[in-house]
């Protein structure tokens, strides 16, 4: 997503793992001037390593013709991200294009819809400005959004009970917390057929979408994390969080 701070427009990637408004790299952020210093705040990497993040607050950010303000910014830690993947063999980590991330907390007072499938995402005040837009809003299913522990999170039925799911664009598989299928926390766990976990049904609010796959990973953060739904996910079903009403909308994508 290309966003405009002061002069400057940055390709910044949907993170709604990430709890804040934006976050982006120190070289970009040691140049901006109108930035006002907050102070640290530490965050946590999946494998449990504590970091921590310079804050600022800045006027404005621009996406399209929609104006943010005022966001709060914080300086990326290269070292969190660099923990956050997981690479197989001796597969080398790729250059990443954008310059940092948008979290969830910038859209908190308004809707977003995610089209992963048509590279695609949309923001708007209600789900009745969805439906003027020609989206078949009454095929979606509803769901409870909860946000109250600053996860975007939803509850889901599976064959081993009511399973809290967090929703995450940043994560590239589905997860679940759970021990590996090695002795070891290692990147390798990422592609091995025993360290899946397969699940016949998945019901949201009661409607079955289907099956779902997840991969056993142990989750080393504070607060407890049951399972996250990755772009593995979000490839297949078109999503529309409503922040304020707290409901999320999901439906399936076809095509």
């Amino acid at each position: 997503i290309n966003v405009t701070i002061e002069e400057n427009t940055f390709l910044l990637k949907l993170d709604l793992g990430f709890r804040g408004d934006i976050t982006i790299a120190k070289e970009a952020v040691d140049g901006m001037l109108s930035k006002t210093f907050l102070g640290e705040k530490s965050m946590y990497g999946v494998r449990g390593k504590e970091y921590t993040k310079k804050i600022y607050q800045i006027p404005k950010a621009k996406i399209g013709d929609v104006t943010f303000s005022p966001p709060i910014l914080q300086e990326e830690n290269e070292e969190f991200l660099k923990d956050a993947q997981f690479l197989q063999n001796d597969e080398e980590a790729l250059p990443r294009e954008e310059k940092g991330r948008l979290g969830w907390e910038l859209f908190r007072n308004t809707c977003l819809l995610i089209d992963a499938r048509k590279s695609k995402i949309a923001f708007c005040d209600s789900i009745d400005t969805l439906k003027n837009e020609g989206y078949d809003v009454e095929a979606f299913i509803k769901a409870p959004l909860l946000l109250e522990r600053g996860v975007v999170e939803f509850k889901a039925q599976t064959p081993d009970g009511l399973l809290c799911c967090a929703l995450d664009t940043g994560t590239t598989v589905n997860i679940i917390n759970m021990e590996c299928a090695k002795d070891n926390f290692s990147d390798t766990v990422i592609g091995e057929p025993e360290n899946v976990l397969d699940y016949p049904f998945f019901k949201i609010e009661g409607t079955d979408v289907g099956s779902i796959s997840f991969y056993r990973i142990p989750i080393r953060i504070p607060i407890r994390i049951e399972a996250i739904l990755g772009m593995e996910f979000f490839k297949n079903y078109l999503v529309f969080l409503d922040f304020a009403g707290k409901t999320v909308y999901f439906q399936k994508t076809t095509g």
